[in-house]
């Protein structure tokens, strides 16, 4: 389409530009690639593509930026952002210069709340400069439209596969979603003549409101030597995501404990004796919070392992002795049982019993007697000995924690 005559005297505004610095708390996304804008074309790539990922935060702000833009007659360029959930702004329509002047390229930022892409007259020595500008989309309708840009009062028109108009020039429905997924940029050149390109691609700026803790973490339950504990979180905002530190304490000092960095922990032997406490905060793109530690725990104290048995027994008759466990710690469960004979210097060893354990589950075992041990405990009874088995229970699980209980039973025949 041609463009036909650019003579008419335009309403222009005039304005004073800056760059703009990036939004606090910024992520930023680049293409570097550059983009070919072709006569009365769709560019080259087309889209040209930003893939944001990895951002976590509520995004405050979106700004765009050209590098390198540079084009004889800027009001044929028509540039269109699509973002990752299809929301769209148009960028730049039917505004800034058409001198046809030799000019460098130039750098330009897009961001909601700043100036209008400015009109300037046909006939001008002035070039569009470089700066930073609200998304601009004039029309024939507008106060401040640019005349003799838009020959016959022309649609604005994107290829597929750009979405379909209307496009609004506002950059806030893509700042308020999720900013991670494919970013969309196309640049379609209306009318000829008159071509240019992007020289060193685009980038991405996107704000991120940082989080905020509102409250301090607790500690779930009283800490024991081998038995995991978890931390609860503090209330989190603006999507932070929480990062943990775990310390030893003693009287008023406390230790961060190397590698102790998630939301549960389970405690070591250097831990016994001590206070715990977790320190968290919360993160996102946007920065990090200070941290809130939660109140100190009880000291640690051992698992518990508890071991019931008959306090008599008939280890003739049942052919050994039976113990009961029940443990605080999942793991394997080793027993383990001697009985003395007096006047003699043997000691008579139970067949030792191995099993797997779970957490809270209640397990009865037998340590049996071998033949010969069988022999000499029938012997001593016979003769009246009084006889005791001293039965030792031990859980121990995959992260080195461990529990005891110790047992003495009285035999009878």
């Amino acid at each position: 389409m041609s463009r036909g005559s650019r003579g008419a005297i335009r309403l222009c505004l005039v304005a004073l530009f800056f760059v703009a610095a990036p939004a606090a708390h910024a992520v930023t996304f680049a293409n570097t690639a550059p983009i070919t804008i072709n006569d009365a074309a769709p560019a080259a790539p087309y889209p040209s593509s930003i893939n944001v990922s990895g951002v976590t935060g509520t995004p405050s702000i979106v700004e765009l930026t050209l590098h390198g833009f540079s084009h004889s007659c800027p009001t044929d360029v028509d540039m269109l952002l699509v973002g990752p959930h299809g929301q769209s702004s148009m960028l730049m329509s039917d505004t800034g210069d058409c001198s046809s002047n030799a000019r460098p390229p130039i750098e330009l930022s897009f961001e909601d709340g700043l100036g209008k892409v400015p009109c300037i007259p046909l006939g001008s020595l002035e070039t569009l400069q470089g700066g930073a500008y609200a998304p601009t989309n004039r029309a024939p309708t507008d106060s401040d439209a640019c005349s003799s840009i838009n020959p016959g009062n022309a649609a604005d028109v994107f290829a597929a596969p750009a979405p379909p108009g209307p496009w609004q020039a506002n950059l806030a429905p893509l700042a308020a979603a999720d900013p991670n997924g494919a970013w969309q940029l196309y640049v379609m050149d209306q009318y000829t003549p008159d071509s240019g390109s992007i020289a060193g691609g685009w980038s991405l700026f996107i704000g991120i409101t940082p989080p905020q803790l509102m409250s301090a973490p607790t500690i779930g339950a009283v800490p024991e030597v081998g038995k995991r504990i978890t931390a609860h979180t503090g209330s989190i905002l603006n999507q932070g995501q929480p990062a943990w530190q775990w310390s030893r304490c003693r009287a008023t000092t406390c230790t961060p404990i190397p590698g102790a960095t998630s939301a549960s922990y389970k405690p070591a032997k250097p831990d016994r004796g001590m206070a715990l406490e977790v320190s968290e905060r919360a993160v996102n793109s946007g920065g990090t919070t200070a941290a809130q530690t939660s109140a100190r725990s009880k000291p640690v104290g051992p698992p518990r392992l508890s071991s019931s048995s008959k306090a008599s027994q008939r280890i003739l008759k049942q052919k050994g002795v039976i113990v009961t466990a029940l443990s605080d710690l999942g793991g394997t469960l080793r027993a383990t049982g001697t009985i003395s004979v007096p006047k003699t210097a043997r000691v008579v060893r139970l067949a030792p019993v191995k099993r797997s354990l779970k957490p809270k589950q209640r397990a009865t075992v037998k340590l049996g007697l071998t033949g010969a041990g069988r022999k000499a405990i029938a012997q001593a009874l016979a003769n009246g000995a009084k006889l005791k088995a001293k039965i030792r229970l031990v859980v121990t699980d995959a992260g080195g924690g461990k529990s005891t209980s110790r047992r003495t039973i009285k035999l009878k025949r």
